[in-house]
């Protein structure tokens, strides 16, 4: 159980690393041009749609929550729809890799879970324990291999209450995290770096009640953002399903042909998020820049997420978060890297419920 549970760590970390390590050896590639994100509208109906007929399952019947269906997965004893797991995954790494519409982490947590399904013998679905551990183990994993937080990855599970052995997460948080740095070192791609707060800032300096007024005042408003978030994506989900009910395998690809005229709109802010979320720091954006980032990505997350559904959605609620920490920390130079961290934080906290 334990060598199952490094590999699935280790499977996490090979995925998200794929996506970066394509961005970083092949940069004359157009990762993110516009026309490139209808590669996963067209090759996921085409998935969705092999998917349905050859199990039988009225695609009415069926919808995909991304992360929600691991925990259904959880109290579900049935046999598991073993291809369902690989098919999103495919879907959510095409959408992470082209322009980064989706988080790597959700197609990491999906193939391994396709991995640790299927690996799994036919009479261990009536094993609850066993379900909460897979589910735990991939939550775990691909969140530390995204974000380069092994703590994050370990936490995760206990705040979702997803259970499981904790030995088998630990052992697999430890396993993304040593994959990540040695695929690092080896391919030479320079990792993610959450800048060292307690390095860069004088943290003396926050200590004064602007910055105290200005962090409760963004704790407030990140709680709305996140209520906000939550609302419109169920409703935009439920709108886009009611509409192509009939017509559900042209879902994906009219989908993909709205994000890609939302993206040419402004096509600025159509990058891989760990790029856009070191741009913050390193660019001196406007207030009419920033919310028009802000506002592309949250309709442009919107729509992945209610069409696709895909399980990477810890990066682009982050990034939400960080956008109103921006907008806060506007003009404090580096107390601004304090609060566009702390309102990504709060943001996908209240989002997630695993603050």
């Amino acid at each position: 159980m334990l060598v199952r549970s490094a590999f699935l760590g280790f499977l996490t970390a090979t995925v998200v690393m794929s996506t970066r390590f394509l961005w970083s050896k092949f940069p004359e590639v157009p990762w993110s041009f516009p026309f490139l994100v209808l590669i996963p509208g067209v090759v996921g109906a085409f998935l969705i749609y092999w998917y349905y007929l050859r199990t039988g399952i009225d695609p009415k019947e069926t919808r995909y929550n991304g992360l929600g269906e691991f925990l259904v997965h959880i109290h579900d004893p049935r046999e598991p729809e073993l291809e369902k797991w690989g098919v999103r995954g495919l879907i959510s790494w095409l959408l992470s890799l082209f322009g980064g519409c989706a988080g790597a982490e959700g197609a990491a947590m999906e193939l391994s879970h396709q991995a640790a399904v299927s690996s799994r013998t036919s009479s261990s679905r009536w094993f609850e324990q066993q379900r909460r551990s897979d589910v735990s183990v991939c939550m775990a994993s691909g969140l530390t291999a995204a974000f380069g937080a092994p703590l994050a990855g370990l936490v995760l599970p206990v705040e979702l209450r997803t259970g499981g052995r904790t030995l088998n997460v630990v052992i697999a948080v430890l396993a993304a995290t040593t994959g990540m740095w040695c695929m690092e070192w080896i391919f030479e791609v320079a990792p993610i770096q959450f800048l060292d707060l307690f390095a860069i800032l004088d943290w003396k300096s926050l200590l004064v009640p602007k910055f105290f007024l200005l962090f409760v005042l963004m704790t407030i408003v990140g709680s709305f953002l996140a209520m906000l978030i939550t609302a419109f994506f169920s409703y935009s989900r439920e709108s886009f399903f009611e509409l192509f009910d009939t017509r559900l395998k042209y879902l994906m690809p009219a989908g993909a042909l709205i994000m890609l005229l939302l993206i040419m709109i402004y096509d600025r802010s159509h990058q891989p998020i760990p790029l856009l979320f070191g741009n913050l720091f390193e660019s001196n954006l406007s207030y009419g820049e920033v919310f028009l980032t802000g506002l592309s990505r949250f309709l442009l997350f919107s729509l992945v997420f209610s069409i696709f559904g895909t399980a990477g959605m810890f990066w682009p609620v982050f990034f939400l978060g960080a956008i109103l920490g921006y907008a806060f920390g506007f003009g404090l130079e580096e107390a601004q890297i304090f609060f566009v961290i702390c309102g990504g934080a709060i943001v996908l906290g209240a989002v997630s419920g695993a603050p």
